[in-house]
């Protein structure tokens, strides 16, 4: 690989600020979560606020205008196509705002968060980041170490920390930031914590393992096999040692979960002729620190998923335990025989947690399947689950908001726009294909490093609102945008 010059030119320093805040913004949402990316301006004049992603849209967007004034930008064509979808995200939102409210902003913007995919294009400057690694270094150092608990964050920062490393020229300072990372960094956040940072983890260390394998690595297939096996031999250590062992048995212990899909299917099916609609207002925005649910009121929060009261568990204002206990009695499985870390919570609240979800997507295509043409059901409509409504489900959610959670951001695509979303879908993963396919034909690991982080957000799409949640939006499609700079810059010939 080229060598690279840290000379900063005088013209990069507009891309020096755009980089900054968009970074400034990934740290904040990293080591504070929600509650950062929820700060938010009130103006008299306005019916909602305007967020701190929106702020940082606009200041990006007046950094795109100064950049394009000192040197003007040639847009290629899939660049123009994305504008035009931008715009007409934008111009749907507002239509819909005057029809629904400004409920329609908040699903309009899974689609125009895409626009820092063109911010990290376009910014994406190696000089500018080969300057600012003595900041860079000890903020991952930070957020990767056993000083701070950043779950969905943390795979990315070790990756970016991987990156960075190339962009040291003195191996005395690389080596002794290595040896501080190896030191500090917090393991067991790979496998602890959610069944959704646990699978996506997985996935996303599967695919670097594979694509090194096969396509970087010189060794003989011996060899090969034997690191598959070492690697295999890591993770299972790694699950042994460190996940949450009622987590796994919710997604392996296949026919209990079907049995009470199908328990409480039936309890849905009994209630219904009961079930009066409440007609809630939408609302945009809610603070971000629910009050807990009350005894008489056992359902899901909106941080996490809790077992509804049923007939074998009563709730605890009907005199029985608390859905949230850990389940002591239950006779040991084969996993609790294979996994001994002490399970972070009930085995019942993880199964229930699935179960949840899955009424919620039913009702999601339900929904959709009714839509005009099945041509989605817009921006601004609330989504409402008459299953968890039936039943009593999250009505701390429901009750508050005038709406629930997908869930699931490649179903919430499809039902905001229906053939629309599902091309959507299809051009993501063609675009995720192509850019691997050229990292592998560059032969540049590097590249697959950042693919491997777009898989990691890719695969915790399937159960997280990934692409409307600025908190993981912002980062996940910057680093796309950066992904395909390298790969250009890298086609090109030049320094990156």
């Amino acid at each position: 690989m080229v060598k690279m010059k840290m000379n900063v030119n005088k013209n990069d320093w507009i891309d020096g600020v755009a980089l900054t805040a968009i970074g400034a913004y990934m740290v904040g949402c990293a080591c504070i979560g929600s509650d950062f990316s929820e700060l938010h301006l009130t103006l008299s004049f306005l019916s909602f606020p305007i967020f701190l992603g929106e702020l940082l849209i606009a200041f990006c967007l007046l950094c795109l205008y100064i950049k394009h004034i000192s040197h003007p930008i040639e847009w290629t064509l899939w660049q123009k196509r994305l504008w035009m979808f931008i715009a007409c995200i934008v111009v749907y939102a507002l239509y819909d705002f005057c029809h629904w409210g400004p409920l329609a902003f908040r699903n309009a913007a899974m689609y125009y968060y895409v626009i820092f995919l063109l911010f990290g294009y376009v910014f994406y400057n190696p000089r500018v980041i080969g300057a600012s690694i003595p900041f860079v270094i000890p903020i991952l150092i930070y957020l990767t170490s056993i000083f701070h608990d950043a779950n969905y964050f943390w795979l990315t920062a070790v990756v970016m920390f991987i990156l960075t490393m190339r962009f040291i020229p003195s191996l005395p300072a690389r080596l002794i930031s290595i040896a501080i990372f190896l030191l500090l960094c917090n393991y067991h956040l790979l496998f602890a914590g959610s069944r959704t940072n646990l699978l996506s983890a997985l996935m996303a260390l599967s695919f670097l393992a594979y694509v090194y394998l096969k396509h970087f690595s010189p060794m003989t297939k011996t060899k090969k096999i034997a690191i598959t096996g070492m690697i295999i031999a890591a993770l299972l250590l790694g699950l042994f040692l460190f996940a949450d062992r009622n987590g796994i048995k919710s997604i392996v212990e296949y026919k209990e979960l079907k049995s009470i899909y199908i328990e409480n299917k039936k309890d849905i099916k009994r209630l219904d002729k009961f079930y009066v609609p409440i007609d809630f207002k939408p609302a945009l925005y809610h603070e971000n620190h629910e009050k807990p649910v009350v005894a008489a009121t056992v359902g899901v929060s909106t941080k996490e998923s809790i077992q509804p009261a049923t007939k074998e568990t009563p709730s605890p204002a009907q005199g029985g335990a608390s859905p949230l206990a850990t389940d002591s009695s239950v006779k040991q499985s084969w996993v609790d025989r294979i996994i001994k870390q002490p399970a972070s919570r009930s085995l019942t609240h993880a199964q229930y947690n699935m179960i949840f979800r899955v009424f919620i997507w039913e009702d999601m295509f339900n929904d959709f399947y009714h839509s005009p043409l099945l041509l989605g059901v817009g921006l601004g409509r609330p989504q409402r689950s008459h299953s968890l409504e039936v039943l009593k489900w999250g009505q701390e959610e429901w009750h508050r908001d005038g709406w629930i959670t997908p869930h699931n951001s490649y179903f919430h695509v499809v039902y905001r726009l229906g053939i629309v979303g599902i091309l959507l879908i299809v051009v993501l993963a063609l675009s995720l294909y192509h850019l691997y396919r050229q990292f592998v034909e560059l032969k540049s690991f590097v590249g697959i490093l950042l693919v491997g982080i777009l898989v990691y957000w890719l695969t915790a799409c399937n159960f997280l609102v990934i692409l409307e949640l600025p908190h993981y939006a912002i980062l996940f499609w910057s680093l796309w945008g950066i992904a395909l700079a390298f790969s250009r810059q890298l086609k090109q010939g030049q320094h990156v």
